[in-house]
């Protein structure tokens, strides 16, 4: 008994070796596994991505006939979608139209075939003009077709338009968004009254355009840029490095012409990186995702002329400077149009906010989206006064009805009227859009993104026939367009 006991013992010890190395060798393993989860070393990118391509092949496979951007089932009948589209709360005393974002699925009542890209609504909800969705022209009309990494891609369920912008003939400029592409971003064309699509930019553009009074159109996107980017402390050196496998997105803007030809680019992130501000580009934790955005820095998201009222501010700017929202480092811009400098820079309690827009005194209002107050919930529009840095949320507020949709992760667009009484807020994910008076911020209408789905092959077992989908945007249109 002894003996077995001493023999074993004898040969663990002459194992220690082994055993102490093959332990090492297995914490090693382990150590660096959770480096490559914690801290993303090598092969983490190659991981996710593998893993991210296979997530987006396999709901593409078993959902072949879903259309995208459908929302949250809604009690109202089919034959009562048309009277609740708009809804009008206090009565306004103008001839205002609306022009309401579509898209794959859309106002189906209007546009059988794919659904409408956009249509015009009056006040009273009445239809003035439809443009029919059509996708099948995106393949023919590319006049410019970057390059992206893309499964099973279908421009008819992977492209939704998110941007509008009205031209003084009528035409429309529409911004697509692509799902499950790398870099994320679609295009941008030009669509005719018919909804024919004149030209179709395919350059990763995105979120909303602006067409300027001279008739520029002004569409955000990105270049791909190196894998790293540091980013210093201005005064020791010390600072982080941006790491993305991808190419690290630089957001820029493009002014182009009438028929889709760029005439100049203005360098977002540039400017940013040039400016006492370039420590902001460290990368931050994404509140919408919950993961740190290490590919997309700045993520512009609107960007509109800064205009006399708010140029009068600053004995630098001029009233052709880019007034710019950036997501992910929560602040505002303004960027020379001529020298591309970042003249300044704004940030508040504001948090990954969306477009800015300048009212008629000069201040900027925007949608906040997760920046929150007591009184407002997560999501709120601020009325912001870039020389004082004083900030006023205009809705929700006191007089809001409790319990109303007024929190977006994402997006949300803002419209000011032509005589700066009112603004038109999307409060995207939830399917609304409310038309609120500035700057008391009470409800004058009400949007709802409703639509009859019951053609709709994913929907063919549901009870419910009627869905909210994603508002990306509603717009006042110019008078000359429905008289």
């Amino acid at each position: 008994m002894w003996g077995i006991v001493a023999r074993v013992t004898r040969q663990a010890v002459h194992n220690i070796p082994l055993i102490l190395m093959a332990w090492g060798f297995a914490f090693s393993i382990f150590l660096y596994g959770v480096l490559v989860g914690n801290l993303h070393w090598y092969p983490f990118d190659p991981l996710w991505d593998a893993m991210r391509t296979m997530k987006i092949a396999w709901e593409k496979l078993e959902s072949r006939d879903r259309v995208r951007a459908v929302g949250l089932p809604s009690d109202v009948l089919p034959a009562d979608v048309s009277r609740n589209r708009i809804i009008v709360e206090h009565p306004v005393d103008d001839s205002a139209s609306f022009l309401l974002t579509g898209g794959e699925g859309q106002f189906l009542d209007y546009c059988p075939d794919h659904g409408c890209a956009a249509v015009a609504f009056n006040r009273d909800g009445g239809m003035v003009h439809a443009f029919p969705y059509r996708p099948e022209e995106l393949q023919a009309k590319r006049t410019v077709d970057l390059p992206y990494g893309e499964i099973l891609h279908d421009d008819a369920r992977d492209t939704s338009i998110i941007g509008l912008s009205s031209l003084s003939n009528g035409d429309l400029i529409a911004v697509y968004d692509l799902t499950g592409t790398t870099p994320y971003g679609g295009g941008v064309a030009r669509l005719d009254q018919n909804g024919h699509i004149v030209w179709y930019r395919r350059d990763y553009s995105d979120h909303w355009p602006k067409v300027t009074p001279d008739d520029k159109i002004l569409v955000i996107s990105h270049r791909i840029g190196p894998q790293r980017v540091r980013v210093s402390e201005a005064r020791d050196g010390r600072g982080v490095t941006l790491v993305c496998p991808r190419g690290v997105l630089l957001d820029l803007v493009r002014v182009l012409d009438m028929e889709g030809r760029v005439t100049e680019e203005i360098p977002v992130f540039d400017a940013v990186f040039a400016s006492p501000y370039q420590t902001r580009l460290r990368s931050t934790v994404d509140p919408a995702a919950g993961e740190i955005a290490r590919c997309d820095p700045t993520h512009t998201n609107s960007v509109v002329p800064v205009g006399s009222e708010l140029a009068a501010k600053f004995n630098d700017v001029k009233a052709d400077d880019l007034l710019v929202s950036m997501r992910n480092i929560s602040a505002l811009g303004i960027i020379g149009r001529t020298d591309h400098k970042l003249k300044h820079l704004f940030t508040g309690t504001f948090i990954f906010q969306h477009s800015a827009q300048v009212a008629r005194d000069g201040r900027i209002v925007l949608f906040d989206n997760f920046g929150a107050s007591e009184k407002a919930g997560p999501s709120r529009v601020l009325m912001y006064d870039p020389l004082t840095g004083k900030e006023q949320t205009v809705f929700p507020n006191a007089h809001t009805p409790r319990n109303l949709a007024t929190f977006s992760r994402f997006y949300g667009n803002i419209d000011i009227s032509q005589d700066g009484t009112r603004a038109l807020v999307i409060v995207a994910l939830a399917g609304k859009g409310y038309e609120i008076g500035l700057p008391g911020g009470e409800i004058l209408t009400t949007f709802n993104n409703l639509h009859d789905v019951h053609t709709l092959a994913q929907f063919g077992g549901e009870t419910s026939k009627v869905r909210y989908f994603t508002e990306y945007g509603v717009y006042y249109l110019p008078s000359h367009l429905t008289n």
